[in-house]
């Protein structure tokens, strides 16, 4: 299967927007080539995107920036060749207690805290502001024998993540069938055993109440999941949701206020936000 590559070049001051624009049009994975002193290369990967209206909007989101952007190109790249490039460009990502290696790096480094990853078509190795704000909070909680929903579950770290807290039991899913190598790879070289991953919605699954519930998709996904997540949390459980912008936060709250929940603790990473409620 084909994908798209965009490089952008931009100034420094710049990266971080520009990264945030990557992540917005459903990049699979993002990575920074070694920092220049007076510009940083950032390689996004895409399943289906719009470079036209891609590079739009990362020129409204830097409008303010006087030439921000250097250069930017596209190009059609095979998907081996996007897992040579990522695997070339990929370096060890801390977040909170939690180390994630490249498989190929460490096969054997499999403990408590370090969770090997793997490229492939699916969002979450651990690159994004929002996964590691949700690998953070997960760890500040004591979870030993509680039980876990991960919706959106991507790869699966989260729910690997979970295991290792000491969950007794872990179910995730995610709706994009190209997850699903990705994820049962991620489960197998993680040596996990109480997790299981699915593909499908959250109208395929019956569900029963769960003492932690992770979601870590869109806002407007969200929105439309959260009325049932609610009715889905154990007494006492608590929602974790990510992937809301810093802009749309009373949007969140509102939508989780409605629900009957109660907001616990908001967090934020660069433009994005953790929201924890009961």
């Amino acid at each position: 299967m084909a994908l798209t590559k965009i490089t952008v070049e931009v100034t420094p001051a710049a990266e971080d927007l520009a990264e945030d624009v990557f992540w917005i049009h459903g990049a699979t994975s993002v990575s920074s080539v070694p920092p220049h002193e007076t510009r940083r290369i950032l390689e996004g990967m895409f399943q289906q995107v719009d470079p036209a209206a891609f590079r739009n909007a990362l020129a409204t989101s830097l409008e303010g920036m006087p030439e921000a952007i250097v250069s930017f190109t596209t190009e059609e790249v095979g998907e081996q060749d996007w897992q040579v490039d990522w695997r070339n460009n990929f370096k060890p990502i801390q977040a909170g207690g939690f180390r994630l290696v490249g498989e190929w790096e460490a096969p054997d480094a499999v403990d408590e805290k370090t969770i090997l990853v793997y490229p492939g078509q699916a969002f979450g190795t651990g690159q994004h502001e929002t996964t590691r704000l949700v690998l953070t909070r997960l760890e500040e909680l004591d979870i030993a024998g509680l039980t876990v929903l991960d919706v959106g579950c991507g790869t699966g770290i989260l729910s690997i993540a979970a295991e290792r807290l000491g969950a007794s039991r872990v179910f995730g899913f995610d709706a994009d069938p190209d997850c699903r190598e990705n994820m049962q790879h991620h489960l197998e070289i993680n040596k996990t055993t109480r997790v299981t991953l699915e593909i499908g919605t959250l109208d395929q699954f019956d569900l029963k109440p769960y003492d932690i519930i992770l979601a870590n998709i869109t806002i407007d996904v969200l929105k439309s999941v959260w009325p049932r997540l609610a009715r889905l949390l154990a007494p006492y459980g608590v929602l974790i949701s990510s992937g809301i912008l810093e802009e749309q936060r009373d949007e969140a709250v509102q939508a989780l206020e409605a629900c009957g929940l109660k907001i616990r603790e908001i967090r934020r990473d660069g433009e994005w936000l953790l929201v924890e409620a009961s």
